[in-house]
């Protein structure tokens, strides 16, 4: 499995949740917040493979699921599925995404309509992939003739605009100039704005002073003193607000004679004859002759599904989730909890798709259906070689089910390799707390203290360096200051580990960090001092 080329690639994925900016950090030019949920996160999943993500709670985990289902738009990053890159807009190409990568969400009762039927819950997805199919075939000769006339657009004003290199150079230099002046208005609004946040600030300051030395309640008004300060501010104020708008209106002058100087500098540009005679030539033999026409293919255009084909197709899926084929006429209300997590995963699959998200598909569930459910989706990887990206805080269902697991951390990936590695052999300190705190049936860790303190760090302003320093019990001075890459270790295959002292901290069990009374033992003498190892 490991020669075969990925299925799903995702590049530096990063997703932020701006949060509105009240008028006050508007006005004082404070820069909008943003919830950084994923922060450039890379992985990629083969076919018929099982990546297991695991993490704790809001650690962005859901979010990245949701970025690859493209229910969410990913701020930054790049998503390829079989070599294909994923494009932006709401066209074809998003159907045809969603159509292979399918997704089951945590609460079934949340996701799935309680107005409709069995048949009709898990038939949406049939309708929806026959609707896009009717859509594509009708509309992909239009797309591919309206392509080609822009096309003979573009390439006509190229060819035109190299037979007059004067107007070429003119539009230059009319988009820099434009764009100038775009750039140099924003820099002084956003300067104006921050010079009256001070003198508002100033005044504050003036007014708060003027309390705190009134002499006494029959006297009116502030002393001589602050209302000659404040007068001297105002004053400094409007002289500055009138000295920038005079240096902004001279600059504008002089760049507007020199942008006329260079274009009338561009517009005396010629082509030696000959060139222009060859450039003219090729516009014309253009002009007569175009591009080579289209290939139109001839799409075939699926009729639309009755209900009686949508009923007969449920009937025929339900078997494959565990569910009997007489209940298509229920709603989900009459299912129990593993019986609507079946329904969910019925109306996933019945499309063929090559990816399915798995969100906590066992969260809600007793230990009995778990089981049912996973051997369920065992069975269905096997028999049509489905890839899966399982998240779950469920680390046996992950030892279980999956072929390599990913933990993740405030949106970053910290540790991803074989599961038996990761979970038998963990490397990165964040992956030994979390499996250290996996609840086991022994009695004599009922009273151990658990090592990892410190508070988490604010999604909102990230601190630098690695995330889990504040709370890391091999934290040195550079993993403070310094962003750990997420890099492969030297000797074990397919490991790739975020820390700066992963070769250090790699020997150190995770049960150490549960050790009641004496302290966690250094990794390294020598590694206290404060050096990257």
């Amino acid at each position: 499995m490991t020669d075969t080329p990925p299925l799903l690639e995702v590049e530096n994925v990063v997703k932020h949740f701006p949060l509105p900016r009240g008028l006050v950090d508007a006005v004082r030019g404070i820069p909008p917040k943003a919830v950084h949920a994923v922060d450039g996160v890379s992985l990629a999943i083969r076919p018929g493979e099982t990546l297991g993500l695991i993490g704790e709670s809001g650690s962005g985990k859901t979010t990245l699921g949701w970025v690859i289902a493209r229910l969410l738009p990913a701020s930054a990053g790049t998503l390829r599925l079989s070599g294909v890159e994923a494009d932006e807009g709401q066209g074809p190409g998003l159907l045809a995404w969603r159509r292979q990568i399918r997704i089951v969400f945590q609460d079934p009762v949340g996701s799935l309509d309680p107005r409709l039927r069995a048949w009709q819950v898990i038939g949406e997805a049939l309708q929806a992939q026959n609707h896009m199919e009717r859509q594509f075939a009708l509309g992909e000769p239009a797309r591919i003739v309206r392509e080609h006339r822009n096309a003979v657009r573009r390439e006509e004003q190229r060819l035109w605009l190299a037979c007059h290199p004067a107007e070429e150079a003119k539009r230059s230099l009319m988009r820099d100039y434009r764009a100038g002046v775009e750039q140099r208005a924003k820099a002084f609004e956003e300067g104006r704005a921050r010079l009256e946040a001070d003198y508002r600030d100033a005044v504050g300051r003036l007014r708060e002073r003027a309390r705190a030395t009134a002499p006494s309640k029959g006297s009116r008004g502030p002393s001589p003193e602050i209302v000659a300060e404040r007068e001297r501010l105002t004053r400094d104020y409007r002289l500055e607000i009138a000295r920038r708008d005079a240096t902004r209106r001279q600059e504008e002058a002089r760049i507007g004679l020199e942008f006329r100087a260079a274009l009338l500098q561009a517009g005396r540009q010629r082509l030696p004859p000959d060139e222009q005679k060859r450039r003219t030539d090729a516009y014309r033999a253009f002009r007569k002759q175009g591009l080579p026409p289209p290939v139109i293919p001839r799409i075939p255009v699926p009729r639309r599904l009755s209900r009686g084909v949508i009923r007969r197709r449920v009937w025929e899926a339900l078997p494959t989730v565990g569910l009997p084929p007489d209940c298509l006429d229920q709603y989900p209300h009459e299912f129990s909890g593993g019986g609507r997590q079946r329904l969910s995963l019925a109306r996933a699959l019945i499309v063929n798709p090559r990816l399915v998200i798995l969100d906590e598909p066992t969260s809600a569930l007793d230990v009995a259906v778990q089981a049912q459910i996973l051997n369920r989706l065992v069975a269905l990887q096997k028999e049509r070689g489905f890839a899966y990206l399982l998240i779950t805080h469920n680390v046996a269902a992950v030892r279980y089910v999956a072929h390599r697991v990913a933990v993740m951390y405030l949106g970053q990936l910290v540790e991803v390799g074989g599961v038996r590695d990761v979970l038998e052999r963990p490397i990165h300190p964040y992956t030994k707390a979390l499996l250290a705190a996996v609840p086991v049936p022994d009695a004599r860790r009922r009273r151990t203290r658990y090592r990892i303190t410190g508070e988490i760090p604010t999604l909102l302003r990230p601190p630098p360096g690695c995330r889990f320093a504040p709370r890391c019990p091999f934290v040195i001075d550079r993993c403070r200051t310094e962003d750990p890459p997420l890099r492969e270790i030297s000797g074990r295959a397919d490991r790739r580990v975020a820390c700066h002292r992963a070769e250090e901290v790699a020997d150190v069990a995770p049960d150490l960090l549960l050790a009641p009374g004496a302290p966690v033992p250094s990794p390294h003498p020598s590694s206290s001092t404060g050096t990257a190892g």
